[in-house]
């Protein structure tokens, strides 16, 4: 029975610490002008990109969500680094380089 009992706090402690964080949504609008190519800089997540034809302008939306990344994982740090992350978005002649920058290591 003491075994059963451990296993059931242990995952009811696992239920509370992974509850769900808050996500922060970063967008951007460039003007495409003569872009022709698009580069991602991207470390870590999913990355979907929607192409049309005849748009003056590229809409950008990024959403981060703070998560754990293990055991020992602070979920404070992961919500500060997102909220202290920036996106990058710069037209380097004829392509749009695109990422995210994670926070610095003095904040």
């Amino acid at each position: 029975m003491r075994k059963i009992s451990l296993v059931a706090i242990a995952i009811l402690t696992c239920a509370v610490v992974s509850e769900a964080a808050t996500p922060r949504t970063l967008t951007r609008n460039i003007p495409v002008g003569q872009v022709e190519a698009l580069e991602l800089d991207s470390g870590i997540g999913d990355v979907k990109v929607i192409a049309r034809k005849g748009l003056d302008e590229v809409a950008i939306e990024v959403t981060l969500t703070p998560r754990r990344g293990g055991f020992f994982s602070s979920k404070r740090q992961a919500e500060h680094d997102v909220q202290a992350a920036s996106m990058r978005a710069k037209v380097k002649g004829k392509k749009l380089v695109l990422g995210i920058d994670p926070p610095a290591d003095d904040e």
